[in-house]
């Protein structure tokens, strides 16, 4: 689309290159799919002939992510002059301000506090400009990254919480963009406490083998959440309630003379309280509690009679004890922050969230019992042996010596197959993608022994019989060390075994 526009007092012919819906989840556009978090930063090209679109031909049909750090190798940066008005922005900031209060949240900044960020405007100019560089992103994609500055209220505030658009054009041979921000259909919306769609409550286990990304799927969720609004633990089996809930503890102040005083016992609360508190104190920010490896521990101790809280679809709710009520009473005292102990009861708040991950492999000393179970919602997490963009770990390669190596995906794929096979072992058992994690795609062979090879020695062929297993009669685990003489050997007879042809180089 072909708009003319101003900026300090020249016209240019500009085209619309970016078109952005990027608003929180109370003001979502009912054709956009609801989502907990905050979405990316997602930009499109428009049509149009001019020669400032061509330098960009690749960008059709592209995500493009605002300021998003990448791993990969970046193209040449081309620099980007980046405009802003400066009535637009104040005038966009007063209405995120305004909107903010009539949902009763108190705005990060206050009016005046946004403007003395603001460039100062010595001339009476009517736009300021912030360079920035235009680089390629993970998956062929493109951000502009690297701002020289303005980040903290250009794209920490008016980018995350508001509609905005960008004109590309050509000022003196190089390439510029003007920013707007867009405000009607925010204020279109009238939206009160009342009227609010109801937030999806959470609350779900990922299982699956290890290494499928259980906890990547989780921080995946997670990614856009502030740190103060999630808590992450893991359960093992010394686990208990006093360590999940809290309990009494001995404390004891300093005299005057910097002597100790007096012990005494008070409740201290554990991460379960610390975010129950947090979620009724905000009702309007989503807190979400992770707790890695849940069937590690015994749950029905750990949970105690809180598990009943967990049956989300009836208003359950729970007395509890007479310390951890007194503490809540002294925490909660606003009038709706009380429903969290009102009448001396508990009750989960729609927006704490539980999220945990299962290894199935485990065997734990502590099964869950159908009434815990029946309170979650379960997601299975395969094994990926796809070649797609999000499984990294197709790429991996394991190396045996300098010259040898061979496919991590073949390897897994194989094994797993040995795996599934065998009426003793099963799924649980099987090697996920992410069992190994490697920045560099290349897998040592100390790590390789180390980890996947104890694994499958130890907990997975140990007991089997040589016919079902994929190490030769009598081999043990200490046959694979020295490693530099031994293990490389021993390897090729498992490769052997499970048909994969190593590559030499």
């Amino acid at each position: 689309m072909k708009k003319y526009i101003q900026v300090l007092g020249k016209v240019f012919e500009s085209y619309l290159l970016f078109n952005l819906q990027y608003i929180k989840d109370e003001y979502l556009l009912d054709t956009r799919k609801n989502r907990i978090g905050n979405p990316k930063n997602n930009f499109y090209v428009s049509g149009g002939d001019s020669e400032i679109i061509k330098k960009f031909e690749k960008l059709n049909d592209l995500s493009v992510f605002l300021d998003k750090n990448t791993t990969t190798e970046e193209v040449d940066k081309v620099s980007v002059k980046n405009y802003f008005s400066y009535s637009n922005i104040l005038n966009s900031y007063q209405e995120i301000e305004k909107k903010k209060k009539q949902l009763g949240r108190e705005p990060e900044i206050t009016f005046e506090e946004f403007k003395n960020l603001l460039p100062e405007n010595q001339n009476s100019n009517s736009h300021f400009s912030i360079s920035a560089k235009l680089g390629n992103a993970k998956n062929k994609n493109i951000n502009i990254a690297h701002w020289d500055s303005g980040k903290e209220f250009i794209w920490k505030i008016l980018f995350s919480e508001t509609q905005f658009f960008g004109y590309i054009f050509e000022w003196n041979d190089e390439i510029s963009i003007l920013w707007e921000f867009n405000q009607n259909k925010i204020n279109s919306l009238d939206i009160s406490e009342n009227e609010k769609k109801p937030v999806k409550i959470l609350q779900k286990i990922f299982y699956g083998a290890p290494g499928t990304g259980k906890s990547h799927k989780i921080e995946t969720i997670l990614e856009d959440i502030p740190e103060d609004q999630k808590e992450r633990i893991t359960f093992h089996p010394e686990y208990d309630y006093s360590c999940f809930v809290g309990g009494y503890k001995p404390s004891s102040d300093k005299n005057a003379d910097g002597t100790t005083g007096d012990i005494k016992y008070e409740f201290v609360p554990q991460v379960f309280t610390k975010i129950y508190i947090d979620a009724w104190k905000n009702p309007n920010k989503d807190y979400f509690l992770v707790i890695e490896e849940i069937n590690r521990g015994n749950c029905a101790e750990i949970f105690g009679d809180l598990f009943q809280l967990l049956d989300r679809n009836s208003n359950y709710s729970i007395s509890p004890s007479k310390e951890l009520k007194d503490h809540l009473e002294n925490k909660l005292t606003d009038p709706e922050e009380k429903q969290g102990i009102e009448n001396g009861k508990m009750k989960l708040p729609a927006n704490l969230h539980v999220l945990a991950s299962m290894n199935t492999s485990d065997q734990s000393l502590f099964p869950m019992d159908s009434a815990f179970k029946r309170r979650w919602s379960w997601e299975y997490i395969p094994i990926c042996y796809d070649d797609i963009p999000e499984n990294e770990s197709f790429k991996y390669i394991v190396n045996i010596d300098e010259i040898t190596y061979f496919e991590w995906i073949d390897f897994i794929k194989n094994v797993n197959r040995f795996i599934k096979n065998n009426p003793n072992l099963g799924m649980d058992k099987c090697i996920g993608n992410y069992f190994i994690k490697s920045e560099t795609k290349t897998i040592t062979l100390n790590e390789f022994v180390n980890k996947v090879i104890f694994y499958l020695w130890n907990d997975v062929f140990k007991d089997e019989d040589s016919s079902e297993s994929i190490f030769e009669k009598g081999t043990c685990y200490e046959d694979f060390f020295p490693l530099n003489t031994n293990a490389k050997d021993q390897i090729l007879k498992i490769l052997k075994r499970i048909n994969i042809e190593p590559t030499i180089v």
